[in-house]
């Protein structure tokens, strides 16, 4: 096992709260403002991203399709 970094739990309000650096965001493929799921197995805790990666790339994919919606019929007509 390998830690990969230590952080401080604090207490805002009525919550407790702990940052995540972007190095983990990035390991963990999750965007800020995404929810995430805390998930237990064999007594150990995962944090995953709530959003599974084909939702990710459908979601990517409408979104390039209409960022570029003239491109591709300009293509097509070629």
């Amino acid at each position: 096992m390998k830690i990969l970094d230590t952080r401080k739990v604090r207490k805002v309000g009525n919550s407790s709260v702990v940052t995540l650096p972007v190095h983990l965001l990035d390991k963990l493929n999750i965007e800020n403002d995404e929810d995430i799921v805390f998930v237990e197995h064999d007594d150990k805790v995962y944090i995953q991203s709530a959003v599974s990666k084909e939702e990710k790339f459908n979601s990517k994919m409408d979104q390039i399709t209409k960022e570029y919606d003239d491109v591709f019929k300009e293509l097509v007509d070629r």
